[in-house]
This record gives C-alpha cells, sequence and structure tokens, in this order.
C-alpha cells in the first residue's frame, strides 16, 4: 500500500474539497532558534550587537519568555520582527535543524484548512515528533493521520490530532474517520510562501492545457 492510494481515497470521500498535495511550509520556529544560535556562536554585548549579528534592525529585536520557549505568538504576530529565544532547547543542534516541513496533504473544505500526514507503516508513524507537527498545526484547523486499517491504534495519536482509516475492501466508502481532530480555534493565517508556491502549481498546471493560435495560410 502507497501513500498515493491513500491519497487517492481521500480525494474520493472529501469529492467536493480542494486537496494539494506534497506542500511545504518553513518552519519558524526552527529560523527563530537558529537566531539565536547564531548570536550566542558570535556572542553580542547589546541588543544593538545582536541585532547586527541576526540580520534585522535594532527596534525589530524580540526575546520570548524567560523559560526560552517560543511561542507561536512569537512566532508569527510580531510581524516584522524576528523572535529570538532566550535559550536553545536541549540537544538543538544546527546540522539537526529542519527549517522546512512538509506535510502529505493540505485540504481545503468549506473555508477550513486541514493538513494530512499519511503514515503507511509503523516505524514511519513511531518517527513522526511534535516538532514536525507543529508548524502546520499552529496554520491549519485541524491536524489528522490518515493510515491503513488497523494500523494506528486511536489512542496513540495526540489528543488534538484526527485519525482516518483506509480501507480498500469498501469501494463505497474506503477512507473512515475513526477519531475526529479538535478544532484549532488559533488556528493562524496560511503563509504567504505556502500560497504563492500554490498559485505557480496552479499555474503550470493550466500551462498544459494552453494551445497556441494556428497560424492562417496565405493564399
Amino acid at each position: 500500500m502507497t501513500a498515493d492510494e491513500i491519497l487517492s481515497a481521500i480525494r474520493m470521500t472529501y469529492s467536493k474539497a480542494a486537496i494539494v498535495s506534497e506542500v511545504v511550509v518553513g518552519d519558524e520556529f526552527e529560523y527563530a532558534t537558529a537566531r539565536r544560535y547564531r548570536a550566542l556562536r558570535y556572542p553580542a554585548d547589546s541588543p544593538r550587537r545582536l541585532a547586527a549579528l541576526i540580520g534585522v534592525k535594532y527596534g525589530d529585536v524580540v526575546a520570548s519568555a524567560p523559560d526560552g520557549v517560543v511561542t507561536r505568538e512569537d512566532v508569527v504576530c510580531h510581524g516584522s520582527v524576528q523572535p529570538v529565544p532566550d535559550t536553545l532547547p536541549e540537544g538543538w543542534t544546527l546540522n539537526d535543524s529542519k527549517l522546512i516541513r512538509r506535510i502529505d496533504g493540505l485540504m481545503l473544505e468549506g473555508g477550513k484548512y486541514t493538513a494530512i500526514e499519511i503514515k503507511v507503516s509503523r516505524a514511519d508513524f513511531k518517527r513522526d515528533t511534535e516538532e514536525k507537527r507543529r508548524m502546520w498545526r499552529s496554520i491549519t484547523h485541524r491536524f489528522v493521520y490518515a493510515v491503513p486499517k488497523g494500523l494506528v491504534d486511536p489512542s496513540e495519536v495526540p489528543r488534538y490530532a484526527g485519525l482516518w482509516e483506509y480501507d480498500p475492501a469498501d469501494p463505497f466508502k474506503p477512507m473512515k474517520s475513526v477519531k475526529r481532530a479538535a478544532t484549532n480555534k488559533d488556528c493562524l493565517p496560511m503563509p504567504q510562501q505556502v500560497v504563492t508556491a500554490m498559485f505557480y502549481r496552479s499555474a503550470r498546471a493550466e500551462q498544459t492545457k494552453v494551445r497556441r493560435p494556428r497560424r492562417s495560410r496565405r493564399r
């Protein structure tokens, strides 16, 4: 069984929804931590020096809470302000940091976004972490896992996440919801980066339909 099969079943079940596969977004949480790493590696003796090191204006520097946790408000709601956590998370390294997060499917239905993470093996499911989910969680209304029937128990997914099961033996409704996802009432705006990327993907698809006008023959 493949992820493409499951995604096709989702499209069949939610035929009225718009579903885009393989969508990526910049992880602002990781970008913020990377800024602190750079500042710590090249010590600054003042906020003004720190601003120069991370490439922003002095007035645009803001630190997170005293415990060093970077919140969604720090990351997104400051506009041009560059959030800088006070400390690095335990065990964090620049080499292991992932600045781009991918989701298998992004669904838009009734004005609500759903992030769809497809898992086809136990090992793949076990490798998933909160760090991988948090950016997509913050910008979508729901986060769900789509898996083959019986692969994952509903109790194994995070409390906020939904669980959809794929059963190829059911030709009429192969995708069923066995655990409802909690609605993110504080959903943040979809980043312009994601919107722009989807517009370009749509434009490339439309270009394949363009027909060049025929030239009239001169007599």
